[in-house]
């Protein structure tokens, strides 16, 4: 495969879920909590043994899209995506507003932030 006619790099397609998707801080988590927000965990099952937020949901990025509206029916339900390092989350976040969910935010930094 040529490289060179991919039109959008991994950065570029994060750059855009950044333009669609509100991006929280670590210091924001405490109070999106407190208002009943799921915090959702969408690093791969070995990566959640590393460690962990408290109360978050394990559903990897692979089988998210699958997973989801089972385990939220509602969706306005407030939701608040993480992995290693903000990226992954980022492009969940976009790919559960498209799928129609309205409350979604991605945390800037991931689980090292």
């Amino acid at each position: 495969m040529d490289r060179t006619a991919l039109r959008n790099s991994y950065e570029d397609l994060c750059a855009a879920a950044r333009e669609k998707v509100r991006v929280i801080t670590p210091a924001d988590l405490g109070a999106i909590r407190n208002q009943g927000t799921t915090i959702i965990d969408v690093r791969d099952a070995d990566e959640h043994q590393e460690g962990v937020l408290p109360g978050a949901v394990l559903i990897p990025r692979g089988s998210l899209e699958k997973e989801i509206q089972s385990r939220f029916e509602d969706p306005t339900h407030p939701l608040c995506l993480y992995c290693a390092t903000g990226k992954r989350s980022l492009l969940a976040a976009r790919t559960l507003l498209e799928m129609g969910f309205t409350d979604v935010r991605s945390l800037e930094g991931g689980f090292a932030g």
